[in-house]
């Protein structure tokens, strides 16, 4: 019987455009926001969201304003469940997780491992029920979901630190003052410099896409050999209608690979006839393989002959 992961059927990773400074800025405005939080705050809100490409609009990062422990305005900058899921599905090595609850003393735990395909052991997180249940709202009513949901969140992002690094928590990991604003009075001081006017002036849109030049497609061109097709996916993704800001982020990136020493090699052979056009090269090999001698001016450059030791006696 075949194995069940031979039956997955995987769709392919689409690249991700980058989410501009227009979609942020639009959100705040549609939701309010524009007027609600301070300019720091809304730079600190894009700058996050631009960091991390993620999409307000479709829940994938959101913030909440609030009022810390010492009295003192602060913003939560949040990100939504299914982002994790998400950029897990689309990293190449990741191959699933399983989730399961036990007992430890008086206390749930839920463990959550998640297997890579580039690494023998799961990577494993083990939350408490005692460390995060708050006894309110969801997790009054539905514990066991909840204490799930953080348990993922906490062991992909030791399985993927590069995908997950810095990346904010989820609602379920913070503390409910912190993801609740209606809970205290977080409007910002009218008298502040960085109050935002009624008419908050608009973010500027990110810079309009441009065609590579012939010098940075064949720059690029050289490039894509050291890297695989999954990499240049997410170059793409990254840096689509910047051929400058390609070019740079795939040179420092093959620097660093040549560095540890995992450089690909597999680039193709140089031409036998560089000087020569494709039509030239062809005729050059066939008349090598029938041991014929041929001057520069029947097929072209170089000058010498085909055969630098001109002697016919090696090919009767």
């Amino acid at each position: 019987m075949e194995d069940n992961k031979e039956l997955t059927i995987k769709e392919e990773t689409r690249a991700v455009a980058p989410v501009s400074d227009k979609t942020i800025g639009d959100y705040l405005v549609a939701f309010g926001l524009a007027n609600e939080l301070t300019k720091a705050e809304q730079q600190q809100f894009i700058e996050v969201a631009k960091a991390f490409n993620l999409n307000p609009f479709k829940r994938e990062i959101y913030c909440v304003p609030h009022v810390n422990q010492d009295g003192k305005r602060t913003l939560s900058i949040i990100t939504g469940y299914e982002t994790y899921l998400k950029r897990a599905e689309a990293n190449p090595n990741y191959d699933g997780f399983t989730t399961e609850f036990g007992i430890d003393g008086n206390n749930v735990v839920c463990t959550c491992k998640v297997y890579r395909k580039d690494r023998k052991m799961p990577v494993t997180s083990n939350v408490f029920m005692n460390e995060y249940n708050t006894g309110k709202s969801l997790w009054k009513t539905k514990p066991k979901t909840m204490l799930e949901k953080v348990a993922i969140a906490t062991a992909f992002r030791r399985a993927f630190p590069t995908d997950f690094g810095g990346m904010p928590y989820t609602q379920d990991e913070l503390p409910e003052e912190m993801t609740q604003p209606q809970m205290r009075d977080v409007s910002p001081d009218p008298n502040s410099s960085e109050f935002p006017n009624s008419s908050p002036e608009p973010v500027q849109e990110a810079p309009q896409k441009v065609k590579a030049t012939p010098e940075q497609t064949e720059k690029l061109k050289a490039l894509k050999k050291a890297f695989t097709p999954e990499e240049l996916e997410g170059f793409k993704a990254q840096h689509e209608g910047d051929p400058a800001g390609m070019i740079e982020a795939m040179s420092k990136a093959r620097i660093a690979k040549l560095e540890a020493g995992t450089l690909r090699q597999d680039e193709p052979e140089q031409k036998k006839y560089p000087w020569a056009t494709p039509e030239q090269s062809a005729e050059l090999e066939r008349l090598e393989k029938e041991g014929q001698e041929q001057k520069k001016e029947t097929v072209g450059e170089p000058a010498a002959p085909l055969f630098p030791d001109d002697s016919k006696e090696l090919y009767k």
